[in-house]
């Protein structure tokens, strides 16, 4: 095959943008993860908000957990622990159960 500069060219840049895309669609989590997280930060906040302090701002609290979990794993991992945790309690024992587990995610949160 004999192929001209520009059309060299033209093969390399395409393989360069669909090497850059492969690279950009595999982030930091992929769609499956970050759906998790996002439904784990609501359902935190949701149950903080429902058990403990009835005028917090839940919303902005899913908000700011979801953007720290995007910049960090070990946020993430925090808010599955806690997620987890509060899983198996009612309101009443979750206080003390989930405090080690949860306190650093609403803290972040909020």
């Amino acid at each position: 095959m004999n192929m001209n500069g520009s059309t060299l060219s033209a093969l390399v840049c395409g393989a360069l943008l669909t090497t850059a895309g492969l690279i950009a669609c595999d982030g930091p989590f992929s769609a499956d993860e970050g759906s998790e997280f996002e439904t784990d930060c609501r359902q935190v906040c949701d149950e903080y908000k429902d058990c403990y302090e009835k005028d917090f701002d839940a919303d902005a609290c899913s908000s700011e957990c979801i953007d720290e979990s995007i910049r960090s794993t070990d946020f993430q991992k925090q808010v599955d622990d806690c997620e987890e945790c509060m899983d198996d309690e009612t309101c009443l024992s979750g206080v003390f159960a989930c405090a080690s587990e949860c306190g650093p995610v609403i803290d972040e949160s909020t």
